[in-house]
């Protein structure tokens, strides 16, 4: 099931995550306004990108409805900051299709 990605048009909306842990009344908040924002944009669906080796992330989104499609690492000479460079992202997608 997991594909190397390749490029990709974003789907929705990209937002941190970092202080909204999963499970969190912020994070359900969160997931609510994106899903909501999506529809109202018009969005095929929802892109989320996380650590590829947080197992326990990328399972807990899974129940919420996100499909891993594939990986990407980040190249070392990355103009993002150090600390993404090198990190290997699981990239999660979901549709909103099925929620209209």
């Amino acid at each position: 099931m997991t594909r190397k990605a390749g490029k990709r048009e974003p789907l929705g909306v990209k937002e941190d995550l970092s202080a909204a842990p999963a499970g969190s009344e912020a994070e359900a908040q969160w997931r609510a306004w994106a899903l909501a924002h999506g529809e109202a944009r018009g969005s095929e669906g929802l892109r989320m990108d996380t650590w590829a080796s947080n197992d326990t992330l990328t399972a807990f989104y899974r129940t919420r409805g996100f499909g891993l499609v594939g990986t990407r690492r980040i190249p070392l000479d990355s103009p993002l900051s150090e600390h993404y460079r090198g990190i290997e992202l699981a990239l999660l997608e979901r549709s909103l299709k099925d929620r209209r």
